[in-house]
């Protein structure tokens, strides 16, 4: 409806009587939106959040760069994928990703121009999810992303008997437990995770919120996904699994990386 047809609607005795209906009619909108929003889905009048895939350091399944052309990504992401050198070039502008997905494992941390370059990234309200491998990058090369952003180190020598880096340990399958009542983990029950790798003994931050949790025993501490310490602006997840093809072509794995996306890029409340 034109605006010129709106206002003869609103003066007619017609439109007075149904004027009072408006309210209500915009707040079912603003209740759908909200409801796809807690179901993580892309609400109608959004655009596709905009998401980078930052690998380098270590070989990736393509089972997961295949994960970003499926479906349900497809239909909420315009994803694009952005390796290392070089790979936070883009993170200003008003084309920048709102969410940076990386698996990346770069043994002596990134550069420190890539290192400002993220920190005003977070600062400024961007998203990150950090798979497998990236949540061991930087580790004991940059404090403030160990202890502050990603809230977790593979060694860390002033924690009690963490005397060596975290071991990797190939799991045939665990199962596990989502933690509490975080979107990212609302109503999902406990799984099995198929074969992959994960750090049985890292140090994970007291500032950090845990989501999920496995079964091993040999796990020091067992959390396997979590919030990071709480930024200002910026949203960082971690997720330890995303080692094996088999796993990366998990449906419910899949699932968890494409809430915690939605969660980081600010469309799951």
């Amino acid at each position: 409806m034109s605006d010129t047809s709106r206002r003869a609607f609103m003066t007619s005795t017609v439109g007075t009587v149904l004027a009072a209906a408006v309210p209500s009619v915009v707040d079912a909108a603003q209740a759908r939106s909200a409801a796809e929003m807690v179901e993580g889905r892309r609400p109608a009048t959004a655009r596709k959040l905009r998401v980078q895939f930052t690998t380098g350091g270590h070989t990736a399944p393509l089972a997961i760069y295949a994960m970003f052309d499926s479906d349900r990504f497809r239909q909420d992401f315009d994803a694009v994928v952005r390796p290392h050198p070089h790979a936070f070039d883009f993170l200003t502008g008003p084309d920048r990703p709102d969410v940076i997905v990386t698996n990346d494992w770069i043994t002596n941390g990134w550069p420190k121009a890539d290192q400002d370059l993220m920190q005003r990234y977070l600062e400024s309200g961007g998203g990150v999810v950090a798979l497998h491998h990236a949540v061991g990058t930087n580790g004991n090369q940059w404090k403030w992303w160990a202890e502050e952003v990603t809230g977790c180190y593979l060694y860390n020598p002033n924690v009690t008997g963490m005397h060596t880096q975290a071991r990797l340990k190939q799991f045939v399958i665990q199962t596990v437990t989502p933690v509490g009542t975080h979107p990212i983990v609302n109503g999902l029950p406990p799984f099995q995770l198929p074969w992959d790798e994960t750090f049985p003994n890292m140090w994970i931050s007291p500032k950090a919120t845990v989501l999920f949790k496995s079964d091993d025993p040999s796990f020091n501490n067992p959390a396997l996904g979590w919030i990071g310490p709480p930024l200002p602006k910026g949203r960082v997840v971690c997720f330890q699994p995303g080692h094996t093809a088999i796993v990366c072509q998990d449906p419910t794995w899949r699932k968890i990386v494409h809430r915690m996306i939605q969660w980081a890029g600010g469309r799951l409340a």
